[in-house]
């Protein structure tokens, strides 16, 4: 037997098959308005403009059903703004964003604009790019805002919330002075627990309150604040002034105070003492400001008319606007198409009874997604162009998709299905969209790697490792054998539930490895492993040679815990029982074997020469082969 796990690979094709909707089985709309003409080309490599044709076909293959529904809110929002008469002065934007810019260029690089540029080409954007990304942020801003703002109401009950907000508590609005005893925790003893250093705090802050109240008790008396202050406060930054804070008191900004009862206090009265920012304060009413709520009961409305547009109404506006118009996503869009012109014209989506072009969907996919992926679209360009002749076909593809998705699945979801798919829901993917860009990265990857097996260069230090890695030091390598059990396929509709299924694996998992435990104590009791194996194993392919694989057992492809605990063990030495996914092993180590290099050299040249390459490996040549590549956006490449 093998480590590696079958790969269902017709199962899986059949699970994952797209299927089309009904509205994508019928007829496909013609759009409203065709494309007069094809926009100027997008970028340019190493000086050669690419046309709109190739780079749409690609950005909406790769970006396109990631990205239906926020272009769909962007178009939808356009439309809204433009019936509701919102005027956008482009001026005022961009005087906007240019006094962020000398904001940053000031605070951050000392008023060097050369810096700021600097920073702006070390991650790939110009100073256009920069502000036309910029203008397409702010312009949509502006229409959320502008449409949030036509359809808020404001209410007589949020201008007093406002009211109260801005002018305390039925408009009163108090300053004060601050008397304030600090608690100092104390350090904590060696060898105290942890109770008994809680206590000691808790006693240091209980001294702290009695002395407040010793205070507060004084001041009731007629003693004056601001000489106690001078004689009593820890806060230095006010002791001098008798306690004097500049500002209005926001209640909401000192923790345990009681904000209803120091609203009610009277100029020259004082609150009681609680505890805040470090110790007890006292706090003295100087004066009482009224601002009556007819005053500026006007004012705080427009206020509030004005304001930008909140969270909650940017998701209210969005609902609404996606609920006029159903997005309906066309078979066009994930068709994998040849880079011809007419391409541009068909739909790939509808919006309500309004077809959205290709040509229209890909130039927006272009100034909202387009500039990072930019040297991404020169890879898998390069990638395709050089791997001519070396191109996977569509079912070498599919298989890779299924066996990469398979280890995925055992990697990171505990080998359970329904975790990834609840993942992948969790992302806002469909199956079909998950395995849509799967299959493109994929064939790149697969690209690359052909490339890179080509180019390979297997030397004879490489095949002496191998050597050794594979068979040992100097070809000493082990002769092992093994006795397979397999967890048994439940019957159809077996079990009512996940829960019972799942009861049902724990104890038959229990059944096999107790099986297993036994018969390793018969073989390490003396029994002969050979027969245990042909009477019990269930793996076909070596049962009937005692256990032993067809060629040579390859240590290397197992677990390294487990190729350490097999190269420990005497000749007749057991392992302890193993489980591999549905599969359950019990390791004899037989004997040792010697490998000469020789009879297995041609075997180790093919091996490293088809090996397929790490990813990290397959990332480092994909770089290497493209470093040297100049990607540069068109001027127009948001007009």
């Amino acid at each position: 037997m093998t480590p590696h796990r079958p790969c269902a690979i017709a199962a899986l094709l059949l699970t994952f098959a797209p299927a089309a909707s009904p509205a994508q089985a019928g007829a496909t709309p013609t759009p409203a308005v065709a494309t007069a003409e094809l926009p100027p080309a997008p970028l340019s490599i190493d000086g050669t403009p690419v046309p709109w044709t190739e780079f749409s076909a690609w950005l909406v293959l790769l970006q396109g059903p990631a990205n239906l529904e926020d272009f769909a809110f962007d178009w939808l929002l356009r439309r809204e703004a433009e019936a509701a008469g919102l005027a956008i002065e482009e001026a005022e934007l961009r005087a906007r964003i240019e006094a962020d810019v000398e904001a940053r260029v000031r605070n951050t690089f000392g008023g060097d604009r050369s810096r700021w540029m600097a920073e702006l080409e070390s991650a790939g954007q110009s100073v256009e790019t920069f502000f036309a990304t910029r203008l397409l942020e702010e312009r949509r801003q502006a229409w959320i805002d502008g449409l949030a703002r036509m359809r808020r109401v404001v209410k007589e009950e949020d201008v007093r919330q406002r009211w109260e907000a801005s002018y305390g508590l039925g408009g009163r609005r108090l300053r004060v002075s601050r008397l304030f005893l600090e608690v100092i925790t104390p350090k904590q003893t060696p060898g105290a627990t942890r109770d008994e250093n809680i206590e000691a705090g808790n006693r240091a802050r209980a001294a702290v309150r009695v002395e407040a109240e010793a205070l507060a008790t004084r001041l009731a008396q007629g003693a004056d604040f601001g000489a106690l202050v001078r004689e009593h406060s820890d806060d230095a930054a006010t002791r001098d002034s008798g306690g004097i804070l500049e500002q209005h008191l926001e209640p909401n900004d000192w923790p345990g105070l009681d904000a209803e009862a120091i609203e009610g206090l009277e100029a020259g009265e004082v609150c009681a003492p609680f505890y805040s920012r470090g110790g007890f304060n006292l706090l003295k009413v100087d004066s009482v400001e009224l601002t009556p709520f007819e005053t500026v009961a006007a004012q705080l409305e427009r206020e509030l008319v004005a304001e930008p547009a909140s969270i909650a109404e940017t998701v209210d506006l969005r609902a609404d606007l996606m609920a006029s118009a159903p997005l309906e996503r066309l078979p066009e869009l994930t068709r994998e198409v040849e880079v011809d012109a007419a391409r541009l014209e068909r739909p790939v989506l509808t919006l309500g009874n309004t077809p959205v072009s290709r040509g229209e969907f890909s130039r927006w996919l272009m100034q909202e997604r387009g500039l990072p992926l930019l040297r991404t679209f020169m890879q898998h360009r390069a990638m395709a162009t050089r791997a001519a002749g070396l191109e996977p076909t569509s079912l070498e593809i599919e298989q890779r998709v299924q066996e990469d998705l398979e280890h995925q699945i055992g990697a990171f979801f505990q080998g359970k299905r329904e975790k990834w798919l609840a993942d992948v829901a969790a992302r806002g993917q469909t199956v079909e969209d998950f395995l849509h860009i799967a299959r493109i990265r994929t064939r790149h990857n697969m690209r690359a790697e052909r490339l890179f097996l080509a180019q390979r260069e297997v030397t004879d230090a490489m095949l002496r490792q191998a050597w050794t890695d594979r068979y040992g030091e100097d070809g000493h390598s082990l002769d092992v054998r093994n006795l397979v059990r397999h967890l048994p396929t439940p019957e159809a509709d077996q079990f009512e539930s996940e829960e019972e299924l799942r009861a049902w694996i724990d104890e038959q998992t229990s059944e096999i490895q107790a099986f297993l435990g036994r018969l390793r104590q018969r073989a390490l009791d003396g029994e002969d492993f050979d027969a245990l194996v042909r009477t019990h194993s269930e793996d076909s392919a070596s049962r009937d040679r005692g256990g032993r694989p067809e060629g040579r057992f390859e240590l290397h492809q197992w677990p390294e815990d487990l190729q350490e605990e097999l190269r420990a063990l005497p000749a007749g030495g057991v392992a302890e029982p193993r489980q591999f996914g549905t599969t359950f092993v019990l390791f004899e180590v037989a004997g040792r074997v010697h490998v000469p290099f020789e009879e297995v050299e041609a075997e180790l040249r093919k091996s490293l020469e088809t090996a397929r390459p790490s990813q990290v490996e397959v990332a480092s040549f994909i770089n290497g082969e493209t470093s040297q590549v100049v990607v540069t956006p068109a001027a127009t490449y948001f007009d």
